[in-house]
């Protein structure tokens, strides 16, 4: 599912864009059909088509594109144009690509867990880079706790949730960026636009049932802000999630009830539903 191997199934499809159906095995059907779903559920907040826009932003070795090399990147971006027949996937334009990042990151923890279990293995926690996904207990017999981090100061943590069974998936502006005459340019890109979101989230965490979900939900959230987002989480079933902002306020769904030892009142004056 790697875009950085050049054999991988994700790497065949986009060199094949607005040439050629690649066939795909079940398993890469099945996370391109969730991430589609989500893509929808989000209104494009959330889109694997972001490739173009990401292959100009190389986080890994930062640079600021130019206005017009993202002006011709967004038009490629579009979840909707993605055509699956039985086990075949068509980018129909030459220039689209497909990056499930964190999404088969996710996928690949659920699979973990799933190993795990088939082994017996009852009591566990798996971690990929805040991906985390704990099955059973500690050994001490108590819920596993998931710290949240302060997202301008790492050695602060401002909650903590007691999870069993759920994942936890968090994106923020702080894990990946590089800066540029005083500006941020973090690597969560808004499809839309091709740059940075803007909507003034620092943060996202969300909590369900497996991480591929959360990786979703929570690049979503970040991208539409706390107003919509956390509208958008309260309109799931079996959703948790909080976003932080720049205002240093903390905005938590209706139904967060996994927060535990919560200092978020410091994070300002106070959490706001």
């Amino acid at each position: 599912m790697s875009i950085h191997v050049p054999n991988s199934e994700v790497s065949k499809i986009n060199q094949a864009a607005g040439k050629d159906r690649v066939s795909v095995s079940k398993e890469l059907m099945a996370v391109i059909q969730r991430s589609l779903f989500w893509s929808e559920k989000t209104a494009g907040a959330f889109d694997i088509t972001i490739g173009p826009a990401q292959e100009l932003w190389g986080f890994d070795a930062p640079s600021l594109p130019s206005k017009n090399s993202i002006a011709d990147a967004i038009k490629k971006i579009n979840f909707r144009k993605v055509q699956l027949e039985e086990q075949n996937i068509f980018l129909p334009e030459k220039g689209m690509r497909l990056n499930l990042g964190t999404f088969a990151k996710g996928y690949a923890v659920d699979k973990a867990i799933d190993i795990l279990k088939e082994n017996k293995i009852h009591n566990a926690l798996i971690n990929a880079g805040g991906d985390l996904k704990p099955i059973g207990k500690r050994s001490d017999q108590v819920n596993w706790r998931i710290g949240l981090q302060h997202p301008r100061n790492s050695e602060s943590l401002l909650a903590s949730f007691s999870i069993s069974g759920s994942a936890v998936a968090t994106s923020g502006d702080y894990q990946k960026y590089f800066e540029q005459n005083g500006k941020r340019y973090h690597h969560i890109l808004d499809p839309k636009t091709g740059y940075p979101a803007t909507t003034g989230s620092m943060s996202a965490t969300v909590i369900v049932k497996n991480v591929m979900d959360a990786d979703a939900l929570s690049t979503a959230i970040l991208v539409l802000g706390s107003e919509k987002g956390i509208a958008l989480l309260d309109s799931l079933n079996e959703v948790e999630g909080l976003i932080l902002d720049i205002k240093e306020e903390a905005n938590l769904s209706r139904n967060m009830t996994s927060i535990e030892n919560s200092a978020l009142k410091s994070f300002k004056n106070g959490v706001r539903y």
